[in-house]
């Protein structure tokens, strides 16, 4: 049985001709599928950015290798330009505790756009639940009063749901926990 030979690793000028190629077709392989980009549509552009980085070093890239070569670095690149933002904005002075981002991460992160590796900037959270104005019985409503020098504050009334309360064995005598546990057993 013939063992099958792992793909050679991507050379400096592969993962130029990668970077360079996806950025000329950025809208069709990272856009979203429409009437106007088929998924026909984005591998037939994967399949060109697979023929450019093969004819670079001629080693035969497949589209499925440039692909996971391209999530590969990308995601790497998204990393390590949130760590380097992060150690950037860190106040005390100093040099850095970590090392700059290359050429190519920062060409990545620049074909990637601002969207893709540090979000939106303004908007507002989508499905998160709204607290409840008011109480669902009278009993959940409590007023909490502080005291502040000479005048008395009311605070803006406050839910509590009571906790359900552990039942607790009310009998010491041994032989019923045996007999309970032989129950428990004849059930299951």
């Amino acid at each position: 049985m013939e063992k099958t030979r792992r793909a050679l690793n991507f050379s400096h000028d592969e993962a130029e001709a990668l970077i360079m190629s996806v950025d000329e077709r950025k809208p069709c392989l990272l856009g979203k599928f429409s009437s106007s980009l088929s998924a026909r549509d984005k591998d037939y552009s994967w399949q060109e950015v697979a023929d450019a980085v093969t004819a670079v070093c001629g080693v035969v890239r497949t589209v499925d290798a440039v692909k996971k070569k391209w999530t590969s670095i990308a995601s790497e690149a998204k990393k390590r330009g949130a760590l380097f933002q992060k150690e950037k904005g860190k106040t005390g002075g100093g040099q850095l505790q970590i090392k700059p981002l290359t050429v190519h991460e920062e060409k990545i992160l620049g074909v990637m756009g601002k969207v893709y590796t540090e979000g939106l900037s303004s908007g507002s959270e989508v499905g998160l639940p709204e607290p409840p104005l008011l109480a669902s019985s009278d009993h959940d409503i409590i007023l909490t009063l502080v005291e502040c020098e000479d005048d008395v504050q009311v605070q803006p009334p406050q839910i509590v749901s009571p906790l359900p309360s552990k039942k607790k064995r009310t009998t010491d005598e041994p032989h019923l926990h045996y007999k309970n546990a032989q129950e428990e057993l004849l059930l299951l």
